[in-house]
C-alpha cells in the first residue's frame, strides 16, 4: 500500500512581501496623492481607528472624489500590470520544483489585508489554491460603499487554520462558524508543522507566532534598501518570532528564495 503524505502549504502576505504596497500602486495609477492618502489614514489611527479599517474608509472616501470611482474592474485592470519584487512572477513554479525534488507537493496561498479585487488579479494569483483579502460591498454602480471582509492583524491567523483543516473560502462563506467546529488530529489536512509563512510587517506577527509555536516555518522579508525594514525583520528573529530573515529578492540567487528553500527543507527533514 502506498502511503500519501500531506502537501506543504507555502503562504505569503502580499504587500511588502511579494510586491510594493498594492493599494499605493493602484492609487498612484489613478493619480491620487499617495502620501496624503496614507497621512489621512494614519490620522484616523491616532483617533482610535483600526489600521485596516482606517485605510478602507479612506479608500471609500477617495473613490467618491475626482480620481474615482474605484470599481472592481478598475482595480483588476491595474493589478494585472503591477510591479512585483524580483523573481516573483515564476517563484511558485521554481519553489514547487524544489518541493517535488523532496518527493512532495506544494500548495500556495495568499493572505493579505489588501484589497481582494487587486490581490486576486495579481499575475501570481492564478497559481494559488486559496486567497484571503479585505473586500468591500459595492453599490449598483460598482462603487465601494462599506467593508464587507476585513483581514487585520490577528484575522490573518484564521486562514492559516482554515488551510490546515482543508477548508476553502467558499466553505467558510457558506458557514462562517465552520472553523470553530470540533476536530480531532486526523481532521487536519495540512498540519501547521507543514506550513511556511512569509510576511514583512507587524500585521504578520500573529502568523509568525502561531507557526513558530506549532512547528511551522516563519520568514520575515524586507524591501532591499530600506534599513528600517531590515532592522524590523532582524528584530523579529532576535525575538524568536521567525527563523529566517531575507531581502525580498526571489530570483534563483536571491535571499528570499534561498530562505524559502531552506525553510521547506528544514520542515521536510523534521
Amino acid at each position: 500500500m502506498t502511503l500519501t503524505r500531506p502537501p506543504f502549504a507555502v503562504v505569503f502576505d502580499v504587500d511588502g512581501t511579494l510586491a510594493p504596497d498594492t493599494t499605493s500602486q493602484f492609487l498612484a495609477a489613478r493619480g491620487v496623492d499617495v502620501d496624503a492618502f496614507w497621512s489621512r489614514s494614519h490620522e484616523r489611527m491616532r483617533e482610535g481607528w483600526d489600521p485596516v479599517t482606517s485605510y478602507l474608509h479612506e479608500f471609500v472616501v477617495e473613490s467618491g472624489g475626482p480620481a474615482g470611482p474605484f470599481t472592481r474592474t478598475d482595480m483588476a485592470a491595474v493589478a494585472a500590470r503591477m510591479t512585483l519584487y524580483p523573481g516573483v512572477p515564476d517563484l511558485f513554479e521554481r519553489l514547487a520544483a524544489v518541493v517535488a525534488d523532496l518527493g512532495m507537493d506544494a500548495e500556495f496561498y495568499l493572505i493579505s489585508g489588501g484589497l481582494a479585487p487587486i490581490v486576486t488579479n495579481l499575475p501570481v494569483a492564478g497559481l494559488c489554491r486559496g486567497i484571503w483579502a479585505s473586500e468591500f460591498d459595492y453599490d449598483d454602480n460598482g462603487r465601494p460603499t462599506f467593508p464587507k471582509a476585513i483581514i487585520g492583524f490577528t484575522d490573518k491567523t484564521k486562514p492559516l487554520i482554515e488551510i490546515s483543516k482543508g477548508l476553502t473560502q467558499a466553505d467558510v462563506q457558506a458557514d462562517p462558524y465552520l472553523l470553530d467546529g470540533p476536530a480531532d488530529t486526523g481532521a487536519f489536512r495540512i498540519p501547521l508543522s507543514r506550513i511556511v509563512f512569509a510576511g514583512d510587517g507587524q500585521n504578520d506577527v500573529p502568523c509568525f507566532a502561531l507557526l513558530s509555536e506549532h512547528g511551522g516555518a516563519a520568514l520575515a522579508v524586507f524591501e532591499p534598501g530600506q534599513p528600517w525594514a531590515e532592522a524590523r525583520a532582524l528584530r523579529y528573529r532576535a525575538e524568536g518570532r521567525v527563523g529566517w530573515v531575507a531581502a525580498a529578492d526571489y530570483t534563483d540567487r536571491g535571499e528570499a528564495f534561498a530562505a524559502l528553500v531552506a525553510a521547506v527543507r528544514w520542515l521536510a527533514a523534521r
